[in-house]
């Protein structure tokens, strides 16, 4: 894909919800076991197809298929929440109304963009992207929905995602375990990151869910009565 002008609409969004808590709705299976209407008064930015089962506050999806899966169950420029990347997607869809951030090349190392008119990293997850996204954004918690690193009774993705299967997510899972702790030491003081998965294999992330299972807490049980 092609290079487009970037939008600098990212701009406008710079320190807009300062000192707040957002949550970030990732796309693993225990994303099924939350009420996520309970999160109507919370700032929350979802990720790729999870707006399949939430309209989140903002939304941020690079990949052209997801652009296309939103196309055929809604109207495309109703998504005017979305970041996205600054390439030619063609004859693909896209929103009217979108901020379209550059893609910084990080070189297979763990980079952090301060000022996203100038860019964003991915270093191979788009959770990255939104990480980024909240600092810029001022938020001082992030809280992870969904963040699972693993699956859950032959499962790599939520119910209603369009793709069950994700052969590749065990192998990505230790690279994306090493980037939550790089950036849970580097934004200490600036953004807390915890992690509400209760099935997640990250451990570089402070869960609640680790602690009761450390505290003798029949979590599998829990899980048993949540699927």
């Amino acid at each position: 894909m092609s290079v487009v002008k970037i939008n600098r609409s990212v701009g406008r969004y710079k320190d807009k919800h300062q000192g707040e808590r957002c949550v970030i709705l990732c796309n693993g299976p225990s994303l099924d076991f939350f009420d996520l209407e309970q999160l109507k008064e919370t700032v929350t930015i979802g990720l790729n197809a999870s707006w399949m089962v939430y309209d989140a506050t903002y939304h941020v999806a690079t990949d052209d298929w997801q652009l296309v899966h939103y196309s055929q169950h809604r109207d495309i420029d109703s998504w005017t929440n979305l970041f996205t990347a600054n390439v030619d997607y063609g004859e693909i869809p896209t929103p009217k109304a979108c901020s379209r951030v550059q893609i910084l090349d990080h070189g297979g190392e763990a980079c952090w963009s301060w000022d996203l008119e100038e860019g964003v990293y991915l270093c191979t997850t788009i959770l990255w992207y939104a990480l980024q996204l909240a600092r810029w954004m001022g938020f001082e918690r992030c809280d992870l929905v969904g963040f699972d690193l693993c699956g859950f009774k032959g499962r790599s993705k939520f119910r209603a995602h369009p793709h069950a299967q994700d052969p590749f997510f065990e192998k990505i899972a230790d690279t994306q375990n090493r980037l939550m702790k790089w950036a849970s030491d580097r934004l200490e003081g600036q953004m807390e990151i915890k992690n509400l998965s209760p099935i997640s294999a990250c451990d570089t992330l402070p869960n609640m869910f680790h602690k009761m299972r450390a505290n003798g807490y029949d979590v599998d049980k829990l899980l048993e009565e949540w699927s």
